[in-house]
């Protein structure tokens, strides 16, 4: 399950607020989405959660514990809210319902502008969203309608400046596209023993120089991160656009991957609530959430 949360980008020095919120558990993620449609900017966080069920009738993996399998829809709003009361306190935000949910959806699929009316009764939504949608999967590429998806991977933790440069370049380029942050959350049980296992074979013998080398690797908010642009190109015209964007980004010595083979597993992972996809170590290391909502939004939306 998960809900969306719509905000308006923020400056750093008002957002240490973000670091009281409550400690998530594994099985729940965020997506950090921004949406480039016709010159529009928005920008979106996902909650997602995938509870753990026992043999029972609990699920083990709220954010305090255990719970009842009948409590988890109203145990899971109480999390969304929270989240929600803390952010709105930082900058305008709405958790999105209904129409605003399903025309989030559909952009974040298509890229475009939505046009889809959510239906009096929403069953079977998976359906309503891809039915137009056009999807067709090439060798290593996905394609939306006539468009190709050029898809360009950046390292956690990503410098801002280079995601500055990037937008800017596109926006100038008049380029739709989608700009997604996932983290796949490792709470502080797991977290030491993923690290371990991920980091053992470093510096063998010299156990003080590894402890140099992965003091820092970890933080509060823990997980698997995906760090990944979604542009949208006419198919006439991907080679050149891709070699643009590719010139440009050796120019300005930005760290990047433009990705080929991986291409179709990292855009079914940047859909909300596809946690499955390209789950992949190391694990990463924030202070807090601030951390990922301040890579968002463009400096005129700022």
């Amino acid at each position: 399950m998960f809900s969306v949360i719509a905000y308006k980008p923020y400056k750093s020095d008002i957002g240490d607020m973000l670091q009281k919120l409550q400690e998530l558990r594994n099985g729940w993620a965020y997506w950090i989405e921004e949406q480039h449609i016709n010159g529009s900017t928005k920008c979106f966080l996902v909650i997602y959660w995938n509870p753990f069920y026992t043999n029972g009738d609990t699920i083990k993996n709220y954010v305090t514990g255990k719970i009842m399998v009948e409590n988890a829809r109203e145990k899971f709003l109480e999390v969304v809210v929270g989240i929600f009361n803390v952010l709105y306190k930082v900058t305008p935000c709405y958790i999105l319902e209904y129409q605003g949910l399903i025309s989030f959806l559909e952009s974040a699929i298509s890229i475009s502008e939505p046009s889809i009316e959510m239906p009096d009764v929403p069953l079977y939504m998976d359906a309503l969203l891809t039915q137009d949608a056009d999807i067709f999967f090439g060798n290593n590429s996905v394609f939306i309608g006539s468009n190709n998806l050029l898809i360009v991977t950046m390292p956690p933790p990503s410098n801002i400046r280079d995601e500055r440069i990037v937008m800017d370049f596109l926006n100038a380029k008049e380029l739709n596209y989608r700009h997604v942050q996932r983290l796949l959350i490792i709470d502080k049980k797991h977290i030491e023993k993923e690290k371990n296992i991920y980091t053992r074979l470093w510096c063998m013998g010299r156990p003080s120089v590894k402890s140099i080398i992965t003091a820092n690797i970890l933080g509060r908010l823990n997980g698997y991160y995906l760090n990944a642009w979604i542009i949208s190109v006419p198919e006439s015209k991907t080679d050149e656009a891709r070699q643009h964007l590719q010139e440009f980004l050796a120019q300005e010595e930005a760290s990047y991957i433009m990705e080929a083979y991986n291409s179709k597993n990292i855009w079914w992972a940047s859909l909300p609530g596809m946690a499955e996809p390209y789950a992949h170590p190391p694990a990463v290391g924030f202070a807090s959430i601030d951390e990922l909502l301040l890579h968002s939004g463009d400096e005129e939306n700022v």
